[in-house]
């Protein structure tokens, strides 16, 4: 049965988050940097802050066991280790702001979307992306006629 917890409250928006194989979650916020969270002890495990994490991020993701942390500040990709807090890769990208990651599962890859509508794949243990998956063309809403 699912029990609402009211422990614990972000002071901004939850851009990120994960369930770890030991019953924490893993999590990043707007503009306070990243967490991992026990709800059984209801308390905060282990604060990531991290330089760079912050209001000027444009995407964030956790790999399935949360021991990686990727964000991106517009074209700038890091991929952190968030046992250590070390920074393991910082891959510069061209193809436009990056809104969306995600890592692959059991594997080195790491998915982008940019705003340009470009899908982008990376290994995160190397600096440069690998391919460009596909692209979108600039979508056009449309108008509302009654």
């Amino acid at each position: 049965m699912l029990t609402p917890y009211s422990c614990y409250k972000a002071r901004s928006e939850i851009t990120a988050f994960t369930l770890r194989n030991d019953d924490t979650v893993a999590f990043s916020t707007a503009i306070h940097g990243a967490k991992i969270f026990s709800h059984q002890e209801c308390s905060v495990v282990k604060n990531l802050s991290i330089e760079f994490l912050g209001q000027n991020t444009t995407a964030v993701c956790f790999s399935p066991d949360a021991d990686l942390l990727a964000f991106a500040n517009d074209k700038i990709i890091y991929i952190i280790n968030t046992q250590n807090k070390l920074l393991l890769q910082k891959i510069r990208t061209y193809e436009g702001t990056i809104e969306i990651m995600q890592f692959v599962p059991n594997s080195k890859y790491l998915i982008t979307g940019t705003k340009d509508g470009r899908v982008m794949q990376y290994r995160y243990d190397g600096r440069s992306g690998l391919s460009r998956l596909c692209s979108f063309g600039e979508t056009k809403k449309a108008q509302e006629t009654y």
